[in-house]
């Protein structure tokens, strides 16, 4: 696992939830 790996899937992670609140 590199560290660049995990900061991306965290961004994902970030924007996905972001996305999700927005379109409720």
């Amino acid at each position: 696992e590199t560290k660049l790996l995990k900061t991306l899937g965290y961004v994902r992670n970030f924007t996905y939830l972001g996305d999700y609140k927005h379109n409720k």
